[in-house]
């Protein structure tokens, strides 16, 4: 969390100082509208975290060819240290006591490790859609070009980290649970 909120910070300041400088828009004003975009950024990551939650459990694979990642994907992450700083993304599952993914708590059940490989699937779906769904700040808020864009792009990058984080882990978790299959001797379970 104090990850983002520094980058949140950060992005504010230089927002508010590059268009002080660049601009004839007063400084309260820019700053203002800056923050206002931030809440506004928070509130569609919100509604669309809570959209994705329609989609029941029982319709989520998280086996789908569409959410393995390749050899290449994996070597970028490896290459961007996500080991490193994957700890640093903000795990809002256990702050709303939906589902806790900083750790995996049950190694050998199975039944954990699905639910948690479908929490996996609905947080990339959520970050992969907030991406999208931020740029409709665009449509109603004003300074568009100078101030809501620049924060809707740092809103961009801030979703694709915990896209790459579940992507990542994704892959641990289907070789844990197929590991735990293969040593159960319940074949008949294997979802992928």
């Amino acid at each position: 969390m104090i990850l983002y909120s520094i980058i949140i910070i950060i992005s504010l300041f230089l927002v508010t100082l590059f268009n002080s400088l660049l601009t004839t828009i007063g400084f309260w004003t820019i700053l203002l509208y800056s923050l206002l975009t931030i809440v506004v950024m928070i509130a569609i990551d919100g509604v669309v975290a809570l959209s994705t939650r329609i989609v029941p459990p029982s319709k989520v694979n998280p086996f789908k060819k569409i959410y393995k990642i390749t050899k290449v994907e994996k070597k970028i992450y490896v290459k961007l240290g996500i080991k490193v700083w994957k700890e640093k993304i903000p795990e809002f599952g256990k702050i709303f006591k939906i589902f806790a993914k900083d750790k995996i708590y049950e190694p050998k059940n199975n039944e954990y490790l699905l639910k948690y490989l479908k929490e996996t699937w609905y947080a990339e779906v959520m970050h992969f859609f907030s991406i999208f769904f931020a740029f409709t700040a665009l449509l109603f808020l004003p300074y568009k070009l100078n101030i809501v864009l620049p924060i809707v792009i740092v809103n961009a990058i801030l979703q694709i980290m915990p896209i790459m984080v579940q992507r990542y882990n994704r892959e641990r978790l289907i070789t844990l649970y197929n590991y735990n299959l293969k040593h159960s001797g319940d074949v008949n379970e294997q979802k992928n």
